[in-house]
């Protein structure tokens, strides 16, 4: 008698594709079966009746795609700085020293402080200072009272456009002109004429 897996219409896999069929079933893939009607006649077949795993390929980015707009639109934080020019009793604010006004404003403290000699000290206040936010006017107006502190003050003179930047409450000041205006003849002698009438 033929062992059963030569007789015609029997399917008997052999204990090596047993084992195979094991392992490819803990594998996860999908289960063979063996058919085959003599020995070494067996054929691989998938069985249609399963479907074979499918492998979904990972979403790709799209490198056209743009972060989504908020709507929103941040302040623009106006930039500035101010300079102090101090000698003791008189307190200049400008917002711009250059070579040639430089030497005016020397002149003119010297002559507020009746003091020729006086070597103006030079500070400067910029805005925005890191970690403060809002209007800088009173950031600002504290640097001027430091300066009219230290330098005991009794007169703060500011140009027109430094004096803009001063907030609400800020100290009494005596304007000056720009340099562009002072740089006209006119312009001089009448800070001169001033200054000698003690800024009446």
């Amino acid at each position: 008698m033929l062992p059963d897996q030569f007789v015609p219409g029997t399917e008997r896999v052999p204990p090596v594709h047993a084992r195979r069929r094991q392992i490819l079933e803990d594998m996860g893939i999908t289960v063979w079966t063996l058919r085959g009607e003599s020995a070494g006649e067996y054929q691989i077949q998938a069985d249609p009746s399963e479907e074979r795993p499918r492998l979904d390929s990972p979403p790709r980015s799209n490198p056209q795609a743009q972060p989504e707009a908020t709507g929103r639109v941040e302040p623009a934080t106006h930039r500035f700085v101010i300079h102090a020019l101090c000698v003791p009793g008189v307190v200049l604010l400008s917002d711009a020293i250059t070579r040639q006004n430089r030497t005016l404003f020397f002149d003119l403290l010297r002559a507020a402080a009746s003091d020729w000699q006086a070597t103006p000290a030079a500070l400067e206040f910029s805005w925005p200072i890191p970690g403060a936010s809002g209007d800088a006017g009173p950031a600002l107006n504290a640097f001027v009272d430091k300066q009219v502190s230290d330098f005991a003050a009794r007169l703060v003179l500011a140009t027109e456009s430094a004096r803009d930047h001063l907030g609400a409450g800020a100290i009494s000041t005596e304007t000056v002109p720009d340099f562009s205006q002072s740089g006209q003849p006119e312009s001089k002698l009448e800070l001169w004429r001033r200054i000698q009438n003690g800024w009446s």
